[in-house]
């Protein structure tokens, strides 16, 4: 990343920033127009004094970073009416871990599509895009952070899915597959990064091997 001009250090930032704020605005739409209703509440954490209290409370390592990473920092939704206002019908969550990773995944996708505007060819170009486009989608697809009543207890990205339309018993199936899809994301959108930075490391080798003769 060294050597960016003012302009590519702008749109850097400005990938990093919007891809995670559209992948959460797009999940807040989705719920409103697949349930046809807006939020009629939100609700803020502590973050900060939860994920003490973890740590203080939690013996085990691994348990304090698998119980950690769900704890929740701000949340909407819709809640029933009909009880009350004491069932939540559908919400987003926003969890600072998941929030994380797919900031680093949009930094990933930012350096790609940088790399990909500095005279890299055509046919490179367009397989960099190919494997940063899906990687991101795979890597947001696990960062999905909603719940919905009627898949009480699945995990969020597939909550996503069938919300989607995805069957409730194949949403079931490809629940134990969600680590390994995330990584299969970052794996793809670093294959990206590295295709382009071997490009671009061999024209520079050219460059200094053509240049002495052209002096």
């Amino acid at each position: 990343m060294r050597g960016l001009t003012a302009k590519e250090w702008r749109a850097w930032w400005t990938i990093t920033v919007a891809l995670p704020l559209a992948v959460y605005a797009t999940q807040l739409a989705l719920l409103c127009i697949r349930f046809a209703q807006l939020p009629n509440y939100c609700v803020s954490y502590n973050w900060p004094e939860n994920i003490v209290r973890i740590i203080r409370s939690t013996p085990s390592l691994r348990d304090i970073v698998r119980i950690a990473s769900d704890e929740w920092l701000f949340e909407v939704g819709r809640q029933s009416t009909i009880y009350g206002l004491t069932v939540s019908e559908w919400r987003l969550a926003i969890e600072p871990a998941k929030v994380l990773l797919l900031v680093l995944a949009s930094a990933v996708a930012a350096t790609n599509w940088v790399l990909a505007r500095r005279g890299i060819a055509c046919s490179t170009r367009r397989t960099a895009q190919a494997l940063t486009a899906s990687g991101t989608v795979i890597a947001s697809i696990t960062a999905v952070t909603i719940s919905w009543v009627a898949c009480c207890g699945v995990p969020s990205w597939v909550t996503g899915l069938t919300i989607l339309g995805l069957s409730y018993s194949t949403a079931l199936v490809l629940q134990p597959f969600g680590g390994m899809l995330e990584l299969c994301g970052f794996v793809i959108l670093a294959g990206g990064t590295v295709l382009l930075t071997m490009v671009k490391s061999r024209a520079a080798q050219r460059w200094r091997s053509v240049a002495p003769g052209q002096q």
